[in-house]
């Protein structure tokens, strides 16, 4: 009886085995066949990666080298003492370009010239000009009483939209999937250059609404019905500084003469050099 037992335990034993190494076999080879694909990049990460390479290629195809007018107005300070001002912008696209300063109609602050060798500021009121050799490399915005590390140059790619030729040459860390603050600003794209590191907050369209730079500097920027910007912020993240540009007129214009894009000091006028 034991016997007997034992034996039909046994046929049962490998009449399982059998079935259950069929039952793999049928199903890995019928995986192998089947049309289902395990996807290389999520989904998620794909739309990320996709909205970045959008936003480069603005700067491979945009044309920025067309005279344009900027104007607005702009306040900068701290959070106890601000100042406001109006300003006009103006280029044939690249350097040299020119910068007037006004605290109101007539009423002159500063003419400012921007080229590839220096940045010369004229102070109207105190009749005297700096000259800092550098150019574009110069933090620009110090000679304004403002500790911006941005040229003008970038600045007016920043007021113009044209955001990745205001980053310069950046190239993409990683991607914060999940830092998202609503449906159409999902992804933070951290970067870095030779100069500097930050990230950039892109919504729906491949346009920066939110950027840190070096962890010190913030940078905000809002747009108009059509896409373009109307009001750019600057914010320290060590002191309660901000700059707050809005953009009146952004336009083409014809190509500017040499003479309109030369600051003219008035005779005698002193000047200080670095």
């Amino acid at each position: 009886m034991n016997y007997t037992i034992q034996k039909q335990a046994k046929i049962l034993k490998v009449k399982f085995h059998n079935i259950f190494f069929l039952f793999l076999f049928f199903f890995f080879t019928g995986c192998a066949t089947s049309d289902i694909k395990i996807p290389v990049t999520p989904p998620v990460k794909a739309e990320a990666e996709a909205l970045w390479e959008k936003f480069i290629f603005e700067k491979k195809t945009k044309n920025i080298i067309k005279p344009y007018s900027l104007s607005g107005s702009l306040r900068f300070g701290y959070a106890n003492r601000t100042h406001r001002v109006t300003y006009i912008l103006w280029a044939n696209g690249q350097l040299p370009l020119r910068l007037d300063i006004q605290a109101g109609v007539g009423a002159s602050i500063a003419k400012i010239e921007e080229t590839e060798k220096a940045l010369l500021v004229y102070f109207s009121q105190e009749k005297k000009a700096i000259k800092v050799s550098g150019g574009s490399k110069v933090s620009a915005l110090l000679a304004l009483g403002m500790p911006m590390p941005i040229s003008f140059l970038d600045l007016s790619y920043l007021l113009r939209g044209n955001f990745a030729h205001a980053f310069g040459g950046i190239s993409l860390s990683n991607i914060d999937l999940d830092a998202g603050v609503n449906t159409e600003e999902k992804y933070l794209f951290h970067f870095e250059n030779k100069e500097f590191f930050g990230s950039i907050r892109l919504n729906s369209l491949a346009l920066p609404v939110e950027s840190n730079i070096n962890d010190e500097w913030q940078i905000f920027i809002e747009y108009d019905e059509n896409n373009l910007p109307y009001k750019v912020e600057l914010s320290s993240l060590f002191e309660e500084y901000s700059a707050i540009l809005l953009i009146k007129e952004n336009k083409t214009t014809s190509p500017y003469p040499k003479e309109q894009l030369k600051l003219l000091l008035p005779e005698g006028t002193p000047v200080v050099s670095n």
